[in-house]
């Protein structure tokens, strides 16, 4: 399994390579602001997740959505909790500069992906983009 792993990461990583490389500077400050955030990703994530979750749950007797709708909502908002519980967790140990915060921050933006691919979000679609890219130029600052 740790060999599938990685060649998914490295597939996703050689995409990314292609793309062209911001300067250092930039890098810095980004690894300089990164702590901060994580924390508000994923702060302002949970809470929004928790209060999607709560509408399609608390609320579902209350409105009319077909079962497919409601599915779908309640799934996008689970696999938001996921992924913001994953960027609070990085947070503690992100100012180490970890190799293993660097990938609990990949798996956190995968998982947001996938949410929003699930909600079929436009520009739910694009930040995770960013963010992976982000996240590949300021792997060299990990170890």
């Amino acid at each position: 399994m740790k060999k599938t792993k990685n060649s998914s990461t490295n597939q996703i990583e050689s995409f990314y390579s292609k793309l062209p490389s911001l300067p250092k500077n930039i890098k810095s400050f980004l690894v300089q602001i990164l702590p901060i955030a994580v924390v508000v990703i994923g702060g302002v994530g949970l809470l929004s997740s928790l209060k999607s979750l709560g509408q399609y749950t608390i609320y579902k007797p209350y409105i009319d959505l077909d079962q497919q709708t409601l599915t779908i909502g309640i799934i996008h908002a689970v696999l938001g909790v996921v992924s913001s519980v994953l960027f609070l967790y990085a947070f503690l140990s992100i100012t180490k500069h970890r190799k293993s915060t660097w990938g609990i921050l990949f798996f956190a933006l995968l998982i947001a992906f996938a949410a929003n691919l699930f909600n079929s979000d436009i520009l739910g679609l694009i930040l995770p983009f960013v963010g992976l890219y982000l996240l590949f130029q300021l792997k060299s600052y990990f170890k």
